[in-house]
């Protein structure tokens, strides 16, 4: 696992800017190949949505161009059916890990992009990012990993001043056990 994880951190960013920024902890590369390493994987989720409705779907996190960039596949198979696909890299010179993310539903494709707030090696929190057109509302996801075989992922959406609110969840279950 070891190894793994420093596979990881050399396609995440060198190893001589991990060291010359290991004061910056909660941006700290070597916790965010962590990370990546713990969501690495295929996963079975079950959530619901914030008006009750049941939702399913399977995801498959997987590292690239030796774990350079990694790639997140989403397919709902209950409640919400649509795919979601993203490409996930760490921008080194920025220090800071960029998603940009296709939805393809029924109604066509849309393309959106997020940016990490804060990470360790088992929480990350991506928010939205304006492409082209405002955004329709503030938004993030929460990605918390509770152990070798459970995470979670909550999207929640900026409700006035009421601050965030819970749009969807997923409590996920690794299946490639």
């Amino acid at each position: 696992m070891l190894k793994n994880i420093a596979l990881i951190i050399m396609g995440l960013t060198s190893l001589e800017a991990v060291a010359d920024d290991q004061t910056v902890n909660q941006r700290d590369p070597v916790k965010l190949a962590q990370f990546m390493n713990n969501l690495s994987g295929q996963w079975n989720c079950e959530g619901g949505t914030a008006g009750g409705t049941k939702t399913a779907a399977t995801i498959e996190f997987k590292g690239r161009h030796n774990n350079q960039v990694y790639t997140f596949t989403q397919v709902g198979t209950k409640g919400h059916t649509n795919t979601l696909e993203s490409v996930w890299a760490y921008d080194a010179p920025n220090q800071n890990l960029i998603v940009s993310r296709r939805y393809m539903s029924p109604t066509g494709v849309s393309t959106d992009m997020f940016e990490a707030e804060s990470w360790d090696a088992t929480t990350l929190l991506l928010n939205a990012r304006e492409l082209w057109s405002p955004l329709f509302a503030e938004h993030r996801f929460l990605f918390q990993i509770n152990s070798s075989e459970k995470f979670e992922v909550t999207w929640e959406v900026k409700r006035g001043e009421g601050g965030y609110k819970m749009g969807d969840y997923l409590s996920c279950k690794k299946s490639d056990t």
